[in-house]
């Protein structure tokens, strides 16, 4: 994981409402220098940060660090796909707001966003531009693919496997020992106690998948 601190500015790409969210995470750890780049032109700015252009020379700079933040899942798959190379080239520090408890022994990969309160534990590993949102539990021993989405609330119980693109909805739990496999979207305030096969909706306590 990339030192934060070893960054002149941050450059949030998208400007809506998660974005104000990643900004505060940024304030949190010190980061006073934040601009916004809009993920498209019909995008509004919502934030108080000034705005540059994909462009823009702040962007090339070594010395300025990118921060993925769009909260919409599918704008976010969208946006990691058609500026994969640009993404490559550029620097996406993973980021822990000063509230949340990762373990010296998790992994982060690049872009992976921890937000305030959260609990990460030994072990586990959160695939690149993942997000782990307020207050949600991740045990130990725990595998998380690239851009999945942990809500608020969330606990995902020891030995967990989650892979990429995998929305967990709010206040929902994974018993231990599961695998949810890629492209799941699990309901809020599920229970998740078996394996969930790829492309699977699953709702409720325990959670069962709907056709």
């Amino acid at each position: 994981m990339s030192d934060v601190s070893s960054f002149n500015s941050f450059v949030l790409i998208g400007s809506g409402h998660h974005a104000i969210s990643v900004g505060d995470l940024l304030e949190s750890i010190g980061v006073n220098k934040i601009f916004v780049c809009k993920e498209s032109s019909n995008s509004e700015n919502l934030t108080s940060y000034p705005e540059v252009e994909m462009g823009d020379e702040l962007l090339k700079d070594s010395n300025n660090a990118m921060a993925l933040a769009i909260g919409n899942q599918l704008k976010r798959r969208e946006f990691l796909i058609r500026s994969s190379a640009m993404v490559t080239n550029l620097q996406f520090p993973a980021l822990i707001h000063r509230h949340a408890y990762v373990s010296r022994r998790a992994r982060l990969s690049e872009g992976a966003t921890v937000f305030a309160f959260a609990y990460i534990g030994p072990d586990s590993s959160i695939g690149s531009f993942g997000m782990i949102n307020t207050g949600a539990i991740v045990e130990h021993e725990v595998r998380i693919g690239c851009n999945s989405i942990i809500s608020p609330g969330v606990t995902v119980a020891g030995n967990v496997s989650i892979g990429e693109n995998v929305f967990v909805g709010i206040n929902s739990s994974i018993g231990p020992n599961v695998e949810v496999q890629s492209e799941v979207i699990i309901g809020a305030n599920s229970f998740v106690r078996d394996d969930v096969p790829s492309k699977s909706r699953v709702f409720g306590s325990p959670a069962k998948q709907q056709r």
